[in-house]
């Protein structure tokens, strides 16, 4: 198995150890919409470039190329419906799951090692709610039984966003924060720093631990169907 950071699907990777496979409760046929930051039209694609910070190194970093590709599989885990993605980078291809659910946007994790397919998901985005507002979500991360809540922040909306020397306007940020619950209050152990362009989808992921960062995922290129 190839490092899991350098993938767009494997975003909350830092948590598992584990590759993806498919899980059951498919349904499909059913027509696939989207909201106004991620779209799921079969044949979508989006190329990232993952910058892996490598401790110990004197800003070393790693680097590798993905592309997802949206297909028209659905998938219902929780009561949620998720949209089947494939995730490439090299000569492995792994599944990515994307959420849109009472207009929250969200990426799904799962591992097959622990029990039947336990999982995580993580919601990075409600475009409903006004920069500054915040929700919380319980978590519980597979082979564990700590406590944990996944924060999420509105930072800034309507902003514009330089990445790899492409300008992306109508962009909101947003900070999720992965807490775990020690000594009865909840500390942050992990962030992702998210930049969603509208009629694009996620344009940039920055994940940081208290201790310095971690990865940078940044688009190169898209193709909206």
């Amino acid at each position: 198995m190839k490092n899991k950071f350098l993938t767009l699907t494997a975003i909350v990777a830092v948590l598992f150890s584990a590759c993806t496979k498919d899980v059951i409760n498919t349904k499909p046929g059913e027509e696939i919409t989207g909201g106004d930051y991620q779209s799921f039209a079969k044949g979508s694609t989006w190329q990232y470039q993952t910058s892996v910070h490598i401790p110990g190194t004197n800003n070393g970093t790693e680097v590798e190329n993905s592309t997802i590709t949206m297909t028209d599989g659905l998938y219902y885990m929780d009561n949620k419906t998720f949209h089947l993605a494939k995730s490439t980078t090299g000569t492995e291809t792994e599944n990515a799951f994307f959420g849109y659910n009472e207009h929250v946007y969200s990426i799904r994790q799962v591992d097959e090692t622990v029990g039947n397919g336990e999982s995580f998901t993580l919601p990075y985005l409600n475009a409903g709610l006004d920069a500054g507002a915040t929700w919380t979500t319980t978590a519980s991360i597979p082979g564990t039984a700590a406590q944990v809540q996944i924060k999420t922040t509105m930072v800034e909306k309507g902003i514009s966003k330089t990445i790899l020397g492409k300008t992306y306007t109508n962009v909101i940020h947003t900070w999720a924060e992965i807490q775990y619950k020690i000594n009865n209050a909840y500390q942050t152990t992990l962030t992702y720093d998210f930049y969603i362009a509208k009629g694009v989808g996620m344009v940039g992921i920055y994940a940081k631990t208290p201790a310095g960062p971690l990865s940078d995922t940044e688009l190169v290129g898209y193709s909206i169907k």
